[in-house]
């Protein structure tokens, strides 16, 4: 049995499996972030409800903290967002990696854990039709961060940025990844040759006849 402690079992589970549902139903369509993104706030609020909405309110600077928020996600899916067509996969694995380093450097693990998992369980499932929100999905890190970061609000600029560079790790190394794999799929194809123009007419001396 694995203790009870930074991994949360049953938070874990409990992630996993809401995090595949959710992807499973919605995966295919274009709401598919917003709606994974509203089932790890329900998810939280049903395994931790003293972390919703007082997370965000009882600390020294409430507004400070949501402000920090909204830039780092705002800085980490511009960076994902400027990638030209990043399919939706490839943004939740950023936000897999950002909750990941949340989850490493946050006193209080729940959020983190409990968010990057539901992104991990979910991603698959993301379809083409869900990149036009896909970003959204980088608000769940920072969140995570301002949330398990309350009870030492200190902590919260070190979380956020490990946060940002773990997600910009994530971006490059995913980034080269996929520019390897285009390029051992192009190497892998046999190349057309296209015959060159052939002349039908010959040059050759004339015939010598006897006077």
């Amino acid at each position: 049995m694995i203790p009870d402690g930074p991994l949360h079992p049953e938070d874990a589970i409990a992630a996993l499996v809401i995090g595949a549902a959710g992807g499973a139903l919605v995966g295919h369509t274009r709401v598919a972030a917003p709606a994974v993104v509203g089932l790890y706030v329900i998810t939280l609020a049903l395994r931790h409800p003293d972390f919703l909405p007082e997370g965000f309110v009882e600390r020294p600077a409430p507004l400070l903290a949501v402000v920090a928020l909204l830039f780092v996600a705002g800085m980490i899916a511009g960076l994902v967002s400027g990638r030209l067509a990043a399919p939706a996969p490839f943004v939740g694995l950023v936000a897999v990696a950002g909750c990941g380093a949340v989850w490493s450097t946050a006193p209080d693990t729940e959020p983190a854990l409990i968010g990057g998992l539901l992104l991990l369980a979910g991603t698959g499932f993301l379809r083409r039709a869900a990149a036009r929100w896909a970003p959204l999905l980088i608000v769940v890190a920072p969140a995570a961060a301002v949330l398990g970061t309350v009870g030492r609000p200190d902590r919260l600029p070190f979380v956020l940025a490990m946060c940002v560079a773990a997600s910009i790790a994530a971006r490059t190394g995913l980034a080269v990844l996929a520019r390897l794999n285009r390029r051992c799929q192009r190497a892998g194809t046999p190349t057309t040759v296209a015959p060159g123009a052939t002349s039908a007419v010959t040059t050759a001396p004339a015939p010598t006849t006897a006077p």
